[in-house]
């Protein structure tokens, strides 16, 4: 049998950083399994489970920071937000 080039890991989860502390691999089985499965499966294939694992992973939310619009508020008279709310509601339709 050849052998097979080892996994590589492009990078690493960001629970390794101390980004998520509250995630983390729960159960040796469940990392055995997936390791067993992706042993039998060309690098290729190997990489698109890394890949699809990283879209599963959290990630921080983009956008500015609630704190920083936090000098907008009560900028909007009552008539305007409600007419922003319904422009919202109706999908966002101009006339």
């Amino acid at each position: 049998m050849a052998s097979r080039p080892p996994i590589i890991v492009c990078r690493p989860p960001p629970w390794e950083f101390g980004a998520r502390k509250d995630v983390f691999m729960v159960s040796a089985a469940i990392k055995d399994a997936l390791l067993t499965r992706l042993d039998h499966l060309p690098v290729e294939l190997q990489q698109r489970v890394v890949a699809f694992a990283d879209t599963l992973v959290p990630s921080t939310p983009k956008g500015t920071p609630g704190l920083d619009l936090l000098r907008f508020s009560g900028t909007l008279d009552e008539d305007s937000a409600r007419e922003i709310r319904h422009a919202i509601e109706a999908g966002c339709e101009g006339p």
